[in-house]
């Protein structure tokens, strides 16, 4: 999870000023993946 922020937060600087945003999306995402893993 942690991996996922920082990779997002290096290919977008400004990620960095969404952030609160940025983590809700990567926990959808994240659910999302999970589920399509399943």
């Amino acid at each position: 999870m942690a991996q996922v922020l920082a990779l997002a937060a290096h290919l977008s600087p400004s990620a960095q000023a969404v952030m609160p945003n940025g983590v809700l999306a990567a926990r959808a995402y994240h659910r999302m993946w999970l589920s399509n893993s399943v």
